[in-house]
């Protein structure tokens, strides 16, 4: 069983942060079909430099929380003042372990208590599918979203859902059921319970 903990990022976890997040994009955007080359998600990396400086600009306004074992950040999500979760990433080797729930979960707490965020959105490309059950399965209500192109010399644009949770009442996230599974053998055994005591919401 995968341990890790979540924190919230500092600016010495930035270099870091960085290199998780082009991890995840080149394991889930190389994609012949929209003529998505290694060399086009090269270029949007080194398009996007200064980058360190860049990211200090965003813990401005937002928050990363981060999941880390043995030293090692493996999952990344942004909590922005305006609402939106952005930069959630976890390392392909490290999913489906429970690691993205706990992170989003937490980054929801900073936007309510910190920022005082009472509707959450966020939005992500329609042919991630576990990425769209994943949000759905938290509460979140999906709407198609405006397609958009992520490098310049994409062929075509990718197809976009939309999610927003609202209203983060006192009651969320004891909402959702925590859903856990293991195998005994070939045998699934799949538990549910609730997230969190209604006292740390």
């Amino acid at each position: 069983m995968l341990h890790f903990k979540i924190r919230i990022a500092n600016q010495k976890d930035l270099p870091e942060i960085i290199k998780l997040r082009e991890l995840v994009i080149k394991d889930t955007y190389l994609l012949p079909q929209y003529g998505i080359t290694d060399q086009i998600i090269e270029n949007f990396f080194k398009a996007e430099e200064p980058k360190l400086e860049r990211y200090i600009q965003y813990m401005q306004t937002s928050q990363y929380v981060i999941a880390e074992t043995d030293g090692q950040i493996i999952g990344m999500c942004a909590g922005c003042q305006d609402g939106v979760l952005r930069s959630m990433y976890v390392h392909p080797e490290y999913q489906r372990q429970g690691m993205g729930r706990k992170l989003i979960l937490e980054a929801i707490r900073i936007m309510k208590m910190d920022y005082k965020c009472s509707t959450i959105s966020l939005e992500t490309a329609s042919f991630i599918e576990k990425a769209v059950r994943f949000y759905e399965s938290m509460g979140f209500e999906s709407k198609s979203g405006t397609p958009y192109k992520m490098f310049e010399e994409q062929r075509k644009p990718f197809p976009t859902v939309e999610f927003t949770l609202k209203p983060i009442d006192q009651n969320w996230p004891l909402k959702l059921p925590c859903i856990k599974c293991y195998s005994l053998g070939h045998i699934p055994i799949i538990l549910y319970f609730l997230p969190y005591p209604k006292s740390l919401i």
